[in-house]
């Protein structure tokens, strides 16, 4: 029997499942809670990742980002909203903070721990960073406009309403153009999805 990832590990560790989970419950209870910041969400924003970077390796014969690389991108990915549960302002600070404790309380040894402290530290803010894990948590974050992603007080928001209807994200790299497909049924109201705030932030990634 393989040994368990380190991924794996913080995956389902209850501590951190417990966590999202009073995340989840204290988002559905604030009127401006629109989106979850979740054990789904940031499961999804670690699949992207994942898949951003492969499609990086499979288009690129100088990729230098090996299979420790990516474990530990995901890594970011899983922790980079813990802080929520002290509310939205400042999460990403104390999630930093929580995720350097808690790879220390775990002894979980990161060979990039520095970047992926500072990925979770910076993940609010854009793209100005050379820190790769931080722009690939940025970019995977926003890309995460699917069903599971929209909480209780959402589901009656004009354009936020619409992303229930997402049922998958494809990406592909072509040419180096980077090409992402939302997969939705067939009930999804596409210029109202357009029109909202949020949709025009992903779209433009700023």
């Amino acid at each position: 029997m393989s040994e368990e990832t380190r991924y794996n590990k913080i995956l389902n560790d209850p501590v951190i499942i417990n966590y999202y989970q009073l995340i989840a419950k204290l988002e559905d209870r604030r009127s401006d809670g629109w989106a979850h910041h979740d054990l789904n969400h940031v499961k999804n924003v670690a699949n992207l990742v994942e898949q951003i970077l492969n499609k990086l390796r499979e288009d690129n014969d100088n990729f230098i980002y090996d299979d420790n690389f990516i474990e530990e991108a995901k890594i970011a990915a899983i922790l980079h909203d813990i802080g929520m549960f002290r509310g939205k302002k400042k999460h990403n600070e104390y999630g930093a903070e929580y995720a350097k404790y808690y790879l220390k309380k775990r002894n979980i040894t990161l060979e990039h721990e520095g970047e992926v402290i500072d990925a979770i530290q910076v993940h609010r803010e854009g793209f100005e960073t050379n820190n790769i894990i931080a722009i690939i948590i940025i970019l995977a974050d926003k890309l995460d406009i699917q069903k599971t992603r929209v909480a209780k007080n959402g589901r009656n928001i004009p354009g936020m309403r619409q992303m229930l209807h997402i049922t998958g994200i494809d990406i592909k790299i072509e040419n180096k153009v980077f090409i992402v497909n939302f997969i939705s049924d067939n009930y999804i109201n596409k210029p109202e999805l357009e029109g909202f705030y949020f949709t025009k932030k992903v779209f433009f990634c700023d």
